[in-house]
């Protein structure tokens, strides 16, 4: 059996959420400065640190507690993606019409990072770090595709426990 455990780490990540900290204290001191000086109420801004507490817990959720985990063994590949929500998909081996590795066109293929289904196309994403992507087309004709931190033993796994069925 082979798991393997991406997160999204990256310095784009790490300068955003700093960067909406930085803006949202500044913003609050700022206001709280303006109306201190003005001798207003203070509600204002308990209700402003209320929502920007609830905006940076909602981009740190977002950049740095994103997870995809992939896991193949000998009967099935199970996907869990956890952002705000969790989504979690197996994918039984006898289901798997073909399986192949190849680059991801990002945009044209499943649309950003994270999760994202297109129900008209009978595509679902799960896509985190990499240039590349396995794409999974079952019999139905759906097809699921996912990044691989470790390319070379979700290779490796795909290729002990799936070996019948890449696309070539």
């Amino acid at each position: 059996m082979y798991t393997e455990e991406q997160k999204i780490n990256n310095r784009f990540a790490i300068t955003i959420f700093i960067t909406a900290v930085f803006i949202c204290v500044a913003g609050l001191f700022f206001a709280a400065y303006q109306i201190v000086q003005q001798k207003g109420d203070l509600k204002p801004i308990y209700i402003g640190s209320a929502a920007m507490a609830g905006v940076i817990t909602l981009i740190y959720f977002i950049f740095f507690r994103t997870t995809l985990t992939v896991s193949i063994d000998a009967y099935r590949i199970t996907i869990s993606f956890f952002s705000l929500f969790r989504k979690n998909l197996e994918i039984e081996h006898s289901s798997i019409s073909t399986w192949e590795y190849r680059k991801l066109k990002m945009i044209m293929d499943y649309g950003r990072i994270g999760y994202s289904t297109d129900p008209i196309l009978k595509k679902t994403g799960f896509v985190m770090n990499g240039k590349n992507i396995f794409e999974i087309t079952l019999a139905s004709g759906r097809k699921i595709g996912f990044t691989a931190a470790n390319t070379e033993m979700m290779m490796k796994a795909f290729k002990t426990y799936i070996p019948n069925k890449e696309k070539r």
